[in-house]
């Protein structure tokens, strides 16, 4: 899903003295609900082993303290732009941050926030997940 390149973030985060984790506990699953069931759903049509291996991390991964599932979608959002997975992946995610309170305008910061680390991928992003603005070419004739 993209997340191993942020180890070298975290290392270098530990480098720079980040405390140790205080929540060593194992995460315990949540049953999956609204668009991450749907999402499974969906993919029980394609494969319904990976359905099932979707469906348990899904469960541990947004059971997860510390962030909250806006939080975590932002962050999976960022994720989806910098490798490009334009498809379903952004649209749960945005469908997941906007359900937990973003608005279209907060998408639209995140991607002009993101588009001065990579402009052209922010900008296949946002006319993957961004409504059109107007059909002209700002031209004059």
């Amino acid at each position: 899903m993209g997340y191993p390149i942020l180890v070298p973030a975290f290392q270098r985060l530990a480098e720079l003295g980040l405390p140790e984790a205080s929540d060593t506990e194992a995460v315990k699953p949540v049953p999956v609900t609204g668009p991450l069931a749907r999402a499974v759903r969906d993919l029980e049509d394609v494969d319904p082993g990976l359905a099932a291996f979707t469906e348990d991390q899904l469960a541990q991964r947004w059971a997860r303290t510390h962030l909250s599932v806006r939080e975590r979608a932002i962050a999976c959002l960022v994720v989806d732009v910098f490798y490009q997975t334009l498809g379903e992946s952004l649209r749960l995610h945005a469908e997941l941050a906007k359900a937990a309170g973003a608005t279209e305008e907060t998408l639209r910061d995140l991607l002009r926030g993101l588009a001065e680390f990579g402009l052209p991928r922010a900008w296949a992003a946002a006319k993957a997940l961004l409504p059109q603005r107007g059909s002209g070419s700002g031209t004059a004739t």
